[in-house]
């Protein structure tokens, strides 16, 4: 199991202020999407992205393939994969372990996909080190249990 350090911003609040302006842009995701369908037989339902709103801080394209459907959700300010069995809802989502889905997207783009065994990880100090005073704010606020509620949040 690799262990991750959180990069600043990852939450969508810069240090200090308020959430920043994403970079990880809905089009890229929705390229990535389309070229995973492709590669695995596969129709993408739908992308919906974060528009830039507080509120969550990742966009989500539900992928139906041969073998199953999927919720793909990427992270607006890093550009990072997951993939859950239903829509997100608020930090209740189980992360699923999905290595054609990894392949695929790695093989095709700049993007990581994240597996559960780094997502369920509980927060470190190790782990949150880069981040920045107003994303740690937030983690007192919100007390999220595992990284992947981090990376992956529904904060205003």
């Amino acid at each position: 199991m690799s262990t991750l350090t959180l990069p600043r911003g990852i939450t969508g609040f810069a240090p200090g202020e308020s959430p920043h302006t994403p970079a990880t842009s809905l089009r890229a995701f929705n390229t990535v999407c389309h070229a995973v369908a492709r590669q695995l037989h596969g129709r993408v339902v739908s992308v919906t992205g974060c528009g830039g709103r507080v509120t969550p801080n990742f966009h989500v394209a539900e992928l139906r393939l041969r073998s199953g459907v999927y919720f793909v959700l990427c992270n607006a300010y890093h550009p990072w994969l997951a993939a859950t069995a239903e829509p997100p809802t608020w930090m209740e989502g189980t992360f699923l372990p999905s290595a054609e889905l990894s392949s695929a997207a790695e093989s095709t783009s700049d993007f990581s996909f994240l597996q559960p065994d780094q997502l369920e990880q509980p927060l470190t100090l190790e782990a949150l080190r880069a981040l920045g005073p107003g994303e740690l704010g937030q983690l007192l606020y919100w007390k999220p249990k595992r990284l992947g509620d981090v990376i992956f949040n529904f904060w205003d």
